[in-house]
Parts: C-alpha cells; structure tokens; sequence
C-alpha cells in the first residue's frame, strides 16, 4: 500500500510541492533528501513549537514575522524533511496503531518521538492554551498539595 493512503493529507500535499513524491522508492527518498540544504534553525524551531501545540499567530509574533503563511511554510518543510527518511514506515505504523498498540511503542521499536508518528498520520496536533512550562509548574503546586485555584492562579493558566 502507498504511504499516501496513510499519511494525513497535509504531508501529502507538502511532499508534493517540495518536488517528491511520498509514494516513491527510497532511493528517490534518499536522492531527494541528499539535494536539500540542511534545515534552517528557525525552521526546526518553529515546527518544534507547532509540535508543541503553539497557535501558528503565536509563532508568527514570536518571529516578528508580517505572514502566518511562513511559519506555516517553515515548520511543514521541517516536517516534511523529518518524515522523508521514515516514509516506507508509514504502513506498519499504522497498522501496528490499528492493532492496537500504543503509539509510544511503536514510536520506540521504530526510535522516532510518538509525536512523529502521530502527526505523520494526522496532522498536526491540535493548539494547547497551556504552555509546557504551565503544565509543569501546575503539577509541581499540585504535588505540593496546594488547591486546583492556587495551582491555576501561580501558573497563570486560564480557568
């Protein structure tokens, strides 16, 4: 089976527009992955935080950039070149997923991030309200047995 029957429809597209093919033989992968430049840093840090939930406009004034569509652009391309090398995986991940086995060991028998694997099959994930750094000070208050109102207001998380 191709690997575009199971990639989200996003990579598919963005596959195509950077002139491969995702249904092409690995040494059309390989060739394709030899010809590009190696991935500008602001690109791995915006597909990073994108990864990470963080609304496209929130990446877009953290840049200082005029355009939505360049965070956009940056952070597909990034992906995009992260997922090449794993394309002829693409099926038994999502037959190993299918089965029923967790997307953290199908992520370790494979050594990607299950959050590879996830967004190479749906997408993007969806934009969080709270940041990495909320979630973590929130749970250290809370381990602290401080109430759920203290733990919000302290790590400034919305109600």
């Amino acid at each position: 089976m191709p690997a575009s029957d199971d990639l989200a429809p996003i990579w598919v597209r963005s596959f195509r527009s950077q002139g491969l093919d995702p249904d092409g033989a690995e040494w059309l992968v390989e060739l394709w992955l030899e010809a590009k430049q190696p991935l500008a840093e602001h690109a791995i840090r915006a597909m990073q935080m994108r990864l990470d939930g963080v609304a496209v406009k929130e990446i877009q004034a953290a840049f200082g950039l005029k355009h939505h569509a360049t965070v956009q652009r940056w952070s597909e391309t990034a992906l995009t070149r992260i997922l090449a090398p794993h394309l002829s995986k693409i099926e038994s991940w999502a037959d190993a997923l299918g089965k029923g086995t967790p997307v953290v060991a199908v992520a370790e028998s494979a050594g990607v991030e299950p959050c590879l694997i996830e967004t190479a099959l749906h997408g993007w994930p969806p934009v969080t309200q709270v940041s990495n750094e909320q979630q973590a000070q929130a749970t250290a208050l809370w381990r602290d047995n401080r109430s759920l109102d203290e733990c919000r207001r302290r790590s400034k998380m919305r109600p």
